[in-house]
């Protein structure tokens, strides 16, 4: 089953994993001592609840906070990417998780269909060679990453003066191996090209040489043919730094689709096949109930109350 996938409740980790959600009232902590934990704290302009880092429950226990750069503004690419949730988030000093959830350059938004020849396009162009005359498709993209490297840079610059030993992980690009986003499901060695030419364009032409990349795949959904295996789109070590599970379950500890995935990036047995994994630091980057399932519903909009306890004992049982 394919839909929109835009997700309200996001929990960005990387490490191991403690469950927080600043839209549950209560408050879930996985019971592993070696877990991390963090939070997803608003896109954009718009911090959906810039009050969490002040609510007493939450003291001492948030190691990493999230935001995404996007503003969903599909008019204006320039403005489509904001800083403004930024400046609100350095001040906490905290390891901290970017994502750009950024329009499609072919226009429409985050979720609309670009073809595969736009896409090839994009992807096997190198970003600093985009100029004025290059084609609009090109300008629109080189115009949203250029803002994307502008504002990660701006917020290293804000996050310094808090805690110079901070962390900032760049999760680009996720859930690439689903359909609900325009640059997922596609080739998937033109993929990696797309992936590979932004990081050596942020790194080396930017010169964010201390960076962090984030490969976030979605569980693989034996369900749903638009879904691919985690690994297909991997774009080689030397250009990720940590590997992520996008994980939504009713069940995450009986769920055999994220189960697999997990084996998948992190190694181990599952069904009976081994697993290599990919020998990175391993983290959930999303968490939360099955979009579509017993609990949220295919807009996103709650059924009923979900137990967050079971992501916490899938974590502690079978996915530590």
């Amino acid at each position: 089953m394919t839909f929109n996938k835009r997700k309200r409740t996001i929990i960005s980790l990387l490490a191991t994993t403690l469950i927080l959600s600043p839209l549950v009232t209560n408050k879930v902590y996985a019971v592993p001592t070696t877990c991390t934990s963090g939070a997803f704290l608003g896109w954009g302009n718009n911090l959906d609840n810039p009050s969490i880092m002040n609510d007493a429950a939450y003291t001492g226990k948030v190691n990493i906070v999230s935001f995404d750069l996007a503003t969903f503004n599909n008019a204006n690419y320039e403005g489509s990417i904001s800083g403004d949730s930024a400046a609100k988030v350095a001040p906490l000093g905290k390891d901290t998780i970017i994502s750009a959830e950024m329009p499609n350059p072919a226009g429409g938004d985050t979720h609309s269909d670009i073809s595969d020849q736009d896409f090839a396009t994009v992807a096997n162009t190198k970003i600093q060679d985009i100029n004025t005359s290059s084609s609009l498709l090109l300008q629109n993209y080189k115009t949203m990453i250029s803002r994307i490297g502008d504002e990660i840079y701006n917020y290293h610059q804000k996050l310094n003066t808090y805690n110079a030993n901070a962390t900032i992980y760049y999760r680009p690009f996720h859930e690439m191996n689903a359909s609900w986003f325009w640059w997922g499901e596609h080739d998937s060695n033109q993929f990696k090209q797309l992936w590979i030419n932004i990081h050596d364009y942020l790194v080396n032409t930017r010169g964010l040489s201390w960076l962090k990349f984030c490969y976030s795949a979605n569980e693989s959904i034996t369900t749903d043919s638009n879904v691919k295996d985690a690994l297909d789109y991997y774009p080689g070590g030397q250009y990720v730094d940590n590997v992520g599970l996008d994980g939504y379950s009713d069940d995450p500890e009986n769920d055999g689709d994220v189960k697999k995935t997990y084996a998948e990036l992190v190694g181990g047995t599952y069904n009976g096949q081994t697993y290599q994994g990919l020998g990175k630091p391993f983290g959930f980057t999303e968490l939360g109930p099955k979009v579509g399932g017993d609990y949220v519903d295919t807009n996103n909009r709650q059924i009923r109350p979900f137990d967050y306890q079971k992501l916490s004992n899938a974590i502690e049982k079978k996915l530590s």
